[in-house]
């Protein structure tokens, strides 16, 4: 069983640590193209996703009262795809500025709580510089979403890129160990 495992386990290590590694080199690359492909992606998912919440909505209306609720939420769904592909860059913006103020009122509710908390534990520091590490990153993205966008593309490019080569070495190491006798 075990040798049965490592026999194919190593080949979807391996392409996934490919896979990563191609939209590592995409996103650090060429990091605007990768930002509107994803934005692009997410509108697919909202519009797929709305269709099959619709289909379900639709179906189970005879055995759910509150069927309505989940075509009301496909319906959302969909047209918030839709609108995701006629307006990219708005949506982009959009996901960044609320990303920008989510990561401020974190960043703030952290700094309160570590003020709260002082006296009670030691290193509350870390929490406080953590708190104003948000706030910096939240004010960075409203004053300009699409870079931040951008950025934030280059930085998740950064990290499949390591996580690509990790999975590589992984599988190939695996595999090594499946050709053991």
């Amino acid at each position: 069983m075990r040798r049965y495992f490592l026999a194919y386990a190593w080949k979807l290590l391996l392409l996934r640590g490919i896979m990563a590694t191609l939209f590592a080199l995409v996103a650090i690359f060429l990091p605007a193209i990768a930002f509107s492909t994803l934005i692009l992606l997410f509108g697919a998912w909202l519009i797929f996703n709305g269709i099959l919440t619709i289909i379900g909505g639709i179906r189970s209306r005879h055995e759910d009262p509150h069927w309505w609720i989940a075509l009301l939420a496909g319906l959302v769904g969909l047209l918030l795809g839709i609108y995701t592909y006629a307006n990219p860059i708005v949506t982009a913006a959009t996901i960044m500025i609320l990303i920008g103020i989510w990561s401020i009122l974190i960043g703030i509710a952290e700094i309160i709580f570590a003020i709260r908390i002082r006296k009670t534990i030691e290193g509350e520091g870390w929490l406080i510089a953590g708190g104003v590490i948000s706030v910096i990153f939240g004010l960075l993205l409203l004053a300009n979403p699409i870079q931040g966008g951008i950025t934030l593309t280059l930085l998740l490019g950064v990290y499949a890129l390591i996580m690509g080569l990790f999975f590589i070495i992984l599988g190939l190491r695996i595999r090594k160990m499946a050709n053991k006798p």
